[in-house]
């Protein structure tokens, strides 16, 4: 099976290398909807990646929890999360939910409902509700439903209930 994966990571990355742009401007479905060769490709890092980490939990290797494959994921999943926390986890007009991530892609995430809609914003205007607190393996595992929260390390500060409901329906995979 390794062999097989070299043989066509080589192939692979001889084609994308060799690519001119209108190569990745190409339109086409993605799991996401209408995109590019670009959106479709940026979709199978965050897949390659997730999967990596499942196959290295498996076998009772973690590791390669950082870099650009894992920065990339975890922005990509990141994106998500305005719906997570104002949509699914119902966040009050003004409320702001606090995602602190740490380890290997630490990030600092604030999302504020404000109009109706939540959105990551630089600095919350009001205390924020709620602060979750985790690892980029316990993000990654939630996130893509591999764990529910009560299978990960989480820290919790402020209104529990809120936070229960952001990290009950966390899972963001299409």
């Amino acid at each position: 099976v390794l062999r097989e994966w070299n043989d066509l990571v080589e192939l692979r990355l001889a084609t994308l290398r060799s690519a001119d742009d209108a190569y990745f401007a190409k339109e086409m479905m993605t799991p996401t909807g209408p995109g590019t060769l670009a959106d479709f490709l940026h979709i199978r890092v965050l897949d390659c990646w997730a999967h990596e980490q499942d196959v290295r939990r498996a076998v009772g290797r973690p590791g390669h929890l950082s870099g650009p494959a894992a920065e990339h994921t975890i922005d990509r999943l990141v994106r998500t999360i305005p719906i997570v926390v104002g949509k699914r986890a119902g966040t009050p007009e003004a409320g702001s939910v606090v995602i602190d991530i740490t380890g290997g892609v630490p990030r600092h995430l604030v999302c504020e409902v404000q109009g109706g809609r939540a959105a990551i914003v630089a600095a919350p205007t009001t205390t924020p509700l709620s602060t979750i607190t985790l690892d980029t393996e316990a993000f990654l595992l939630l996130a893509v439903g591999r764990r529910t929260a009560d299978q990960v390390t989480v820290a919790v500060s402020g209104d529990d209930d809120l936070a229960g409901r952001v990290l009950a329906n966390f899972n963001m995979m299409i």
